[in-house]
């Protein structure tokens, strides 16, 4: 009787074994659907974020220029973070020196605070062009929209949104069996 109450319950759950939907197989974006993508978070992101300050016409005119020349130079920054973390896996087969390691751990360091240098560059520029109350909703709203990213990535709610966490990486590129960064020379 428990083992029928248990398959009854299983074939009712929309959900495969690791919480996929049977029903969605998951394909790989192209370069395509990936800038589209991008396209329509920032404009959502935009959106959210003239809401959240509540720009006058001549702050906007002054302020939307400025945001979208610092989203440029952020993004650039976050590729090359991105880039950096990368380059700390070693690939199969690869062994990294002592020096190699130093040099990819530098990198990794140094890139770490690109976003921040940018940020910190265009403060000055915000608090001259808007009300310091309204740099201070414009961050605020910022972190809002991250923290609202994240939860949509991550929602695993059965409606098919989001993406899930992330699987660990225990096997595979550039980790060993025990679960640490394989390739590293003693």
């Amino acid at each position: 009787m428990l083992l029928m109450v248990c398959s009854a319950a299983n074939a009712q759950n929309p959900r495969g074994h690791r919480g996929q939907r049977p029903d969605r197989e998951r394909k790989e974006m192209t370069a395509e659907d990936r800038q589209k993508v991008a396209e329509a978070m920032a404009a959502e992101k935009k959106e959210f974020i003239g809401k959240k300050v509540q720009l006058t016409d001549e702050e906007a005119e002054r302020f939307w220029p400025l945001y979208d020349l610092m989203q440029e130079e952020l993004q650039e920054a976050h590729k090359a973070e991105m880039k950096a973390t990368r380059a700390l896996y070693p690939k199969k087969d690869e062994t990294f020196t002592d020096e190699e390691a130093t040099r990819r751990v530098n990198d990794y360091i140094a890139s770490l605070s690109l976003g921040d240098e940018v940020v910190t560059r265009y403060d000055a520029q915000l608090r001259a062009i808007l009300p310091i109350r309204k740099v201070a909703a414009y961050y605020a709203a910022e972190a809002q929209f991250r923290k609202k990213m994240a939860e949509h990535m991550t929602r695993r709610d059965g409606k098919g949104e989001g993406r899930g966490p992330a699987p660990e990486r225990r096997s595979g590129r550039g980790f060993g069996p025990d679960g640490e960064p394989a390739g590293w020379v003693d």
